[in-house]
């Protein structure tokens, strides 16, 4: 599981700064409290709209997107001889007629 990918950022629309010190620059996301950049899930003020922001800083939901992700490999599946499925289903399973 690539846990750098699941760090909570700035950009997400669910992450919210509690003193609302945030300033949205083209190239950066700024910090007023510090008058710094932002360190997102580093700081004491970062909060998750629903809760999902883990005591190191990462996205529970991004988390249980990988797993989900890493769980259900099309490779995983196997064609049953005798089982006739639609065209429509096999390809979303990743198989090609």
């Amino acid at each position: 599981m690539a846990r750098a990918d699941a760090r909570c950022t700035p950009l997400c629309r669910h992450f919210r700064c509690e003193r609302r010190a945030m300033k949205y620059l083209p190239d950066k996301i700024w910090c007023k409290l510090t008058n710094d950049v932002c360190i997102a899930p580093d700081c004491k003020y970062a909060r998750c709209v629903r809760n999902l922001l883990t005591s190191d800083g990462l996205c529970a939901a991004k988390l249980r997107t990988q797993r989900r992700r890493e769980e259900e490999r099309p490779e995983d599946f196997s064609i049953i001889p005798g089982v006739r499925v639609e065209e429509k289903v096999s390809k979303k399973l990743g198989f090609e007629f």
